[in-house]
């Protein structure tokens, strides 16, 4: 996913309130963009579980809030 499309997918997700489930395992982040909607979604009220894959950085990362 290009800088542009991350930019606007975290926007997209600050205005989300209902998601549960987001599986970015296929996108081709790079750590930028990652950041990017990490910080969108650090406050998201009812995301339980987000899937990410950085191929220079790490395989495959859940993160799940408790």
């Amino acid at each position: 996913m290009l800088h542009a499309g991350a930019l606007a997918l975290a926007k997209g997700l600050l205005k989300n309130t209902s998601l549960l489930h987001l599986n970015l395992s296929s996108c081709r982040l790079t750590t930028h963009s990652v950041a990017l909607i990490l910080q969108a979604l650090s406050t998201h009220p009812s995301l339980q579980e987000l899937k990410v894959c950085l191929p220079c950085t790490f395989e495959h990362a859940l993160l799940s809030k408790p």
